[in-house]
């Protein structure tokens, strides 16, 4: 069984390989960050303060947990050009609330050492629920 899974990995590796290899690799020096050429690299969200953890809802929400701000953000773009038009916040005044993820229909966020849970949340953007203590035992 070892041995199918170091082949298996062998084998992606060189196909990836191979990939990379087959384009033009110059790096594009854009800023603080390098990047191959053929990439770019834009902001999404100028709104979101301190960005740490991000999951995506359903319907396309990329909901965003910050670290010194205290909030959680849902942002939403309604035309598709892959920036952000709309940017809420649903939850604020918590410490550090960087963890989040979403589950049939429900953001999960965690606040050092509490898990929340907002119910039904892409259908309450504009007036989400108050957030729902799920545990504070960490």
């Amino acid at each position: 069984m070892k041995e199918h899974i170091a082949w298996a990995l062998t084998i992606t590796f060189l196909s990836l390989y191979a990939i990379g290899c087959s384009q033009d690799m110059t790096p594009v020096n854009n800023g603080d960050i390098t990047l191959p050429s053929g990439f770019k690299i834009d902001v999404y969200a100028p709104n979101v303060k301190n960005a740490r953890g991000m999951t995506l809802g359903t319907n396309g929400t990329l909901f965003v947990g910050s670290r010194s701000e205290g909030k959680v953000y849902a942002v939403v773009d309604t035309d598709n050009d892959h920036k952000a038009d709309t940017t809420y916040t649903i939850a604020e005044g918590y410490n550090m609330p960087v963890g989040v993820a979403f589950k049939d229909g429900d953001l999960y966020f965690s606040a050092i050492d509490k898990i929340y849970k907002l119910v039904d949340i892409e259908q309450h953007l504009t007036d989400p629920p108050a957030p729902v203590l799920i545990t504070d035992q960490y």
